[in-house]
């Protein structure tokens, strides 16, 4: 439903299509402010929000960090009541989680190749650190608030939730998702409590390795203790199940390994997810300086012109995986000679075809919009034939 009557500085907005819906407002882009959208709140919350909200905009946030979607102005309705904001229009990205996964990748950013991936994890640590020199702290760290173009662009939505400190105030970030929440706040009440950029270092962390990693997450593996080992335990316990430490978890198998990357990567992953660099946790600025070595160290694969790696691991991690799932990590779109993994044999059935590696790459075959068939020119007509008489 399109609201009725917004300003913003006195200039009536004229919002157009709903471009998001959540569970505290509602997004729509305007026709009168190409690049800009107007988020309004559900009433419920016009009251709670809107001292949070005039403190971002008095701050000046959104001049300092340009793909962040930071408040800009204050919107009021037609009475003079605060009703929402006016932020920037985040156009043409889709969700992390749709690159990290192989399967959405090869859907939805078919030509992505690994140095596609580290180059939007480079992006990802420059916007985080441009969200922290503004003073703000993000919080509320999860694959639906970090958007990625197809060019490789990241940009930050959801900045409303950010925490940030206005005159002496905190105004903090009161939710967030455990599986990006650090260890020392996994079951806390997340009210009132006033985060850290340690603390963004995890979630950070943990976003750069689903990245990097084909969306495994760190703590997820295989626990050797009996019982049940759920990922927020693991957290909690700082069981990071690639670690040199032993954390009494093992990677699931087919996985990235830290020798895979270079030496300083691996050795932030060690850092940030141990119980001994808690509260001095490697920053985004870390991350942009390491992330820029292993975009420098990455070389081709010598078996397969799709694969490039880190020069300080052993092998291509791409081949030694693709060999295990025995499915396409990365598509060719140029579609000269595709190559699928090796199939499998079975005694009693044959070849065994993997029919889901072959359709991601029948899928990733653009579609024309149009096709012309010349048709060859048609004789003069025959006469008949002396047999049908």
């Amino acid at each position: 439903m399109i609201p009725g009557k917004l300003f913003a500085d006195g200039h009536e907005l004229l919002p157009d299509k709903r471009v998001g819906k959540g569970g505290e407002g509602e997004v729509f882009s305007l026709r009168n402010r190409p690049g800009f959208a107007v988020k309004t709140y559900f009433p419920h919350l016009v009251r709670e929000r809107e001292p949070k909200i005039k403190a971002m905009v008095s701050t000046g946030l959104a001049d300092g960090a340009a793909m962040v979607a930071f408040p800009y102005q204050v919107v009021v309705d037609g009475r003079g009541a605060f009703a929402g904001f006016v932020m920037r229009l985040v156009e043409k990205h889709k969700e992390i989680h749709e690159l990290q996964t192989p399967v959405s990748r090869q859907k939805h950013f078919p030509k992505a190749d690994y140095r596609f991936l580290v180059r939007v994890a480079l992006n990802i640590a420059r916007v985080f650190a441009q969200v922290h020199a503004t003073g703000c702290v993000v919080g509320d760290i999860n694959q639906r608030g970090v958007l990625v173009s197809a060019e490789g662009t990241v940009a930050l939505i959801d900045a409303d939730s950010f925490q940030i400190i206005h005159g002496g105030k905190p105004y903090p970030c009161v939710v967030g998702v455990p599986e990006y929440t650090p260890p020392e706040l996994q079951g806390k009440s997340l009210n009132g409590l006033v985060r850290t950029v340690d603390h963004d270092g995890f979630g950070l962390a943990v976003c750069l390795f689903q990245l990097l990693c084909m969306d495994r997450h760190p703590f997820s593996g295989r626990s050797r203790a009996a019982g049940e080992m759920p990922l927020e335990k693991a957290i909690a316990e700082y069981r990071f199940a690639y670690s040199a430490r032993d954390t009494g978890m093992t990677p699931p198998p087919g996985a990235v390994r830290l020798e895979d990357f270079t030496p300083r990567v691996g050795q932030l992953f060690e850092e940030v997810f141990s119980p001994f660099h808690t509260g001095r946790r490697p920053k985004a600025t870390d991350w942009i300086a390491a992330l820029t070595e292993l975009e420098s160290a990455l070389r081709p694969c010598s078996r397969n012109k799709l694969h490039h790696y880190a020069r300080d691991a052993p092998a291509c991690p791409w081949c030694r995986m693709e060999g295990e799932f025995r499915r396409p990590l990365f598509l060719d779109t140029e579609l000269g000679a595709i190559t699928l993994p090796t199939g499998g044999f079975d005694a009693a059935t044959g070849l065994v075809l993997d029919l889901p590696a072959l359709l991601a790459v029948i899928n990733a075959v653009p579609v024309p919009a149009s096709l012309s068939v010349v048709l060859p020119a048609v004789p003069a007509p025959a006469g008949p034939s002396q047999n049908a008489i």
